[in-house]
């Protein structure tokens, strides 16, 4: 906005906003240590060794019908990727659209 078309605006004590000034950019979340490591395929997901795994236990409502939709998009796809894996993908997919 240039400095033509910057207004003050006052309206009492309980409201004021100043548009002279440039808003304050919001700051993303600091990356994890060693940086967002790089995505992986469902393949890669299911070709990691179990000691290359970490346990993630979560409970999820009942009325989403997770497990359900989970097998029946397996079966509808001819997927042999477990419901882990696929929950693993949806979470880091989830997290790298937010920047973490």
């Amino acid at each position: 906005m240039s400095a033509a078309h910057k207004k003050h605006f006052d309206l009492g004590d309980v409201v004021r906003q100043d548009l002279t000034t440039e808003p304050e950019q919001p700051k993303g979340p600091p990356p994890p240590p060693g940086g967002i490591p790089d995505p992986m395929t469902l393949e890669q997901i299911a070709a990691t060794p179990p000691d290359r795994r970490r346990q993630f236990n979560v409970g999820v409502p009942v009325e989403l019908w997770l497990h359900r939709r989970t097998a029946i998009y397996r079966e509808d796809h001819g997927l042999g990727a477990t419901r882990q894996n696929i929950a693993a993908l949806a979470v880091d997919e989830w997290l790298r659209s937010r920047g973490y």
